[in-house]
């Protein structure tokens, strides 16, 4: 069973067909118990979710940072298996470490170094802002997924990528693929 999430309208829909949503891919066993609920029940899971899903997209910087389909189907999981009465502001507080948006993450401190790097020459600005927003992808995934919270200390990223060398690093570090994040 899919449901199915309007991303920019007031339209919401746990069964019915959209042209503009996402899909979220439920378990059978959460399937099942979606079908068991009764309406008044499925009205406040979809009414929650759907203020969720618009929560976690008017917040820029967090839905940069972070999967906000991906919160939106682990929040309604939770509400079917575990607790029906977390709320939507809870969840996304526990959920922020489970959906990293590494893409997002990039592409954010990307921005964020061109910006601080306006004076440079192009070509130097763009490798050296590809190269940091590279590594601040890697430890902010690894404070979320390793560490589980927002890291202190992080290695001097600039300092790094203008010298060629890294810092050593845990093993577990997360290597990201950067043909792909060039994109």
């Amino acid at each position: 069973m899919k449901l199915k999430i309007a991303v920019g309208g007031f339209f919401f829909a746990f069964s019915s067909v959209l042209a503009s949503a996402q899909d979220l891919t439920l378990s059978t066993e959460v399937e099942a118990l979606y079908v068991a609920m009764e309406p008044e029940a499925k009205k406040k899971l979809e009414a929650d979710t759907q203020a969720l899903q618009g929560y976690c997209a008017s917040n820029h910087i967090f839905a940069a940072e972070h999967d906000c389909a991906c919160i939106t189907g682990r929040f309604v999981e939770i509400r079917l298996t575990t607790d029906p009465n977390v709320s939507y502001h809870n969840a996304m507080d526990d959920l922020r470490f489970e959906c990293p948006n590494p893409e997002g993450i990039i592409a954010r401190n990307k921005r964020l170094c061109v910006d601080r790097l306006y004076n440079v020459e192009e070509k130097v600005r763009n490798e050296q802002c590809e190269c940091e927003a590279i590594k601040q992808a890697e430890g902010r995934l690894y404070d979320m997924q390793v560490r589980g919270r927002w890291g202190r200390g992080q290695p001097d990223y600039a300092g790094e990528c203008a010298s060629g060398t890294t810092a050593p690093r845990p093993a577990n570090w997360p290597k990201l693929d950067t043909r792909r994040a060039a994109q």
